[in-house]
Formats: C-alpha cells, sequence, structure tokens
C-alpha cells in the first residue's frame, strides 16, 4: 500500500488549515528513530535526511508533552536544541507539532511550520 498520496493531502490540508509555510511528517522506523517520511516545502537535503531519537529536539520534547506549539524555536527552553544548524539552515522560526498515536505506541509525528515569526494563537487551541 502506498500511502504517500494520502500523506501528501494531509500535509497539503494541514498548510491551507494554518497558514504555514512547510508541512512534514517524521515516521518511527525500526529501530525507533524518527526519519523525514513525506513533506511539502522543505528546502534543505540535510533537514530532509536527519534522524531524530526520542528526547532530542522539539519532536522529542512532543513525544512526551503532546501536541507542542512553539512560538519561537531558538528561545523556547523547554527542550534540548540538538537540531538548531539543521532548523536555521531551514530557515524556520514557529512551529507546531503532535505526535501521531496509534494504540501503544506512537507512529509518527506531524509539523506545520513558518519561515517567519508568526502569532499561534489559533493553533494554541489544538
Amino acid at each position: 500500500m502506498n500511502v504517500r498520496p494520502d500523506l501528501h493531502n494531509i500535509l497539503h490540508g494541514v498548510m491551507g488549515a494554518v497558514g504555514a509555510d512547510v508541512a512534514y511528517v517524521k515516521l518511527a522506523d525500526a529501530n525507533g528513530l524518527f526519519r523525514i517520511g513525506h513533506d511539502i516545502g522543505l528546502r534543505c537535503t540535510d533537514f530532509r535526511n536527519h534522524a531524530m531519537a526520542p528526547g532530542q529536539g522539539l519532536g522529542g520534547y512532543a513525544l512526551h508533552a503532546g501536541v507542542t506549539v512553539c512560538h519561537d524555536y531558538f528561545s523556547d527552553g523547554r527542550f534540548r536544541h540538538c537540531f538548531d544548524q539543521l532548523v536555521a539552515a531551514e530557515g524556520l522560526h514557529s512551529l507546531v507539532v503532535a505526535p501521531l498515536p496509534f494504540r501503544d505506541r506512537v507512529l509518527g509525528l506531524l509539523y506545520a511550520g513558518w519561515r517567519n515569526p508568526v502569532s499561534l494563537r489559533k493553533v494554541d487551541a489544538w
């Protein structure tokens, strides 16, 4: 089964709903690492190719905290800043991350990102 068209439609819908510049999903692999499975709007190959372990970065924080709204990535002190160079190279500033749970595990993480500072009040209600 090819889920790429479905992921594309979901990401496109997320971008339209919140006005994001980018949307991407990181999927858990067999080793427990999260890798970008599909994206819309990302420009940086290194950003697309990195792997995230639980507990690393904003996504690692969201795995434990649930939906996470980050108004200013670089000044947010809630998580370990493991990927700052990649985020800067991609030009992202504000992000929302939502875990994608299924039964007793998290299948992936859904991200929406903005390249300019934005007020995420309407997203805070998620």
